[in-house]
């Protein structure tokens, strides 16, 4: 009985424990995080180490050198979130199959998913982008806490000294992004479709509506996914007049600048041109350039000052 009684003491102050730990965020407790009492995202015991890697913006952070240093090990990465968005986790240069999850703090959600490493199967997809074309989730997000985790899938092809690279960016919601993502069984999950372009583009306009004051700065992102915008041109379109000089993936613009129309409706029209060529790093002959040198476009509206 004084066994029973003690083992039940100790759950609870487990449980007691992780509830602070979870309260006080990243900063407070590097080392600990997790769900109910398993502490368990996916697989990964939550309680180990973690990367904090702050609030990564559009533009992103990324690492392309992660490793596991065995079958056991695993990633931690812990990020937070300001503002209603959309959260990309992306996954590339895989040699092996990973499994990662994706734990929301605040919500207490889990979802998990498999990347495989197609490198050595007879159906790759080697060469068609970065060795392996890369795998990538959107996530709708809310502000608070998220928890990325990755491990080993299983034994094969596992190799401890090849790199992976883990790229986690944060947006404040897409325009029209072409082609559309899917949905997955998990709610406010969605997944890259299958798609011949190897790239989808979308645009994300900043600040909200609400905060379009006569002294906000107006930002336009182009959103390429893959992120490799160096291999594209952009035209930028506001009302049905291109913005002169702008052929990079983000514009500025006053809000005050923006004209006047009757029911306060902008529109903007981007056109991403595959404009370099993708050199694979060791054979020339799996080199291409985006689209074919082609362009694809994105339409959108927004509501400015009336």
């Amino acid at each position: 009985m004084r066994r029973k009684w003690l083992q039940q003491a100790r759950r609870l102050v487990a449980i007691a424990i992780l509830t602070t730990v979870l309260a006080g965020g990243p900063h407070t407790a590097p080392t600990a995080y997790g769900q109910a009492a398993t502490m368990d995202v996916c697989g990964v015991d939550a309680a180990g180490a973690t990367i904090n890697i702050e609030e990564p913006g559009a533009a992103g952070w990324a690492n392309e050198q992660e490793k596991l240093n065995d079958m056991t090990d695993a990633k931690r990465y812990v990020f937070r979130v300001k503002e209603k968005g959309t959260a990309f986790v992306y996954v590339g240069d895989q040699w092996y199959n990973l499994n990662l999850g994706i734990f929301s703090v605040k919500d207490k959600k889990v979802a998990c998913w498999t990347v495989d490493g197609r490198g050595a199967s007879t159906q790759s997809e080697r060469r068609d982008l970065q060795f392996v074309r890369p795998d990538e989730r959107a996530i709708d997000v809310t502000p608070g806490e998220y928890m990325v985790t990755v491990r080993a899938g299983d034994a094969m092809g596992f190799d401890a000294s090849r790199a992976f690279t883990v790229r986690i960016a944060i947006t404040p919601g897409l325009c029209n992004l072409q082609p559309a993502n899917e949905p997955t069984e998990y709610e406010g999950m969605t997944k890259k479709p299958d798609n011949p372009d190897k790239f989808q583009v979308g645009v994300s306009i900043s600040p909200g509506e609400a905060e379009r004051g006569p002294f906000a700065l107006m930002s336009f992102n182009a959103y390429v996914s893959p992120p490799y915008t160096d291999l594209f041109d952009f035209t930028w379109e506001l009302d049905g007049k291109v913005v002169p000089n702008e052929i990079g993936p983000t514009i500025l613009k006053p809000y005050a600048d923006l004209p006047k129309t009757p029911l306060g409706v902008h529109t903007l029209k981007l056109t991403v041109k595959g404009a370099r060529e993708y050199k694979d790093p060791t054979e020339s002959q799996y080199n291409f350039t985006p689209f074919n040198g082609e362009s694809r476009t994105v339409n959108c509206q927004f509501r400015g000052q009336s």
